[in-house]
C-alpha cells in the first residue's frame, strides 16, 4: 500500500498517510482543519544497501547446498531445544 504525503496550506503541517491507490485523498488538516494538498515524495528504494544485518542475511544469494546446510542446522538446533528427535521432525509420506 502506498504512503502519501500531505501538506496543510494553512499551518504547513506535513504528514504521511498509508492509503490504497483507490482511496480518496485527505482534504482536511488534522491540526487546524485547513485545506490539505497531496505533495510529491520520492519513492523509497533499496538498491542493495541494506539497513540491517537481518535484511542482508535473508536476501543474500546462497547455493542450494548452503541453503540446505543452514536449514539442517536450524532443524538440529530446534530438535535439541525442544527435545524432539531430529528424525521425528519429518513426515513419512510413504506410510500415510
Amino acid at each position: 500500500m502506498p504512503i502519501y504525503e500531505y501538506q496543510c496550506e494553512s499551518c504547513d503541517l506535513i504528514y504521511e498517510a498509508m492509503q490504497s491507490i483507490s482511496a480518496a485523498p485527505h482534504e482536511v488538516c488534522p491540526e487546524c482543519s485547513g485545506r490539505l494538498e497531496r505533495i510529491f515524495s520520492p519513492p523509497s528504494l533499496n538498491l542493495g544497501h541494506f539497513v540491517s544485518g537481518t535484511a542482508e542475511k535473508h536476501t543474500r544469494r546462497l547455493t542450494f547446498e548452503q541453503q540446505a546446510k543452514e536449514e539442517e542446522d536450524r532443524l538440529l538446533k530446534h530438535a535439541e531445544k525442544t527435545g524432539i528427535k531430529y528424525s521425528d521432525l519429518f513426515e513419512d509420506h510413504e506410510h500415510h
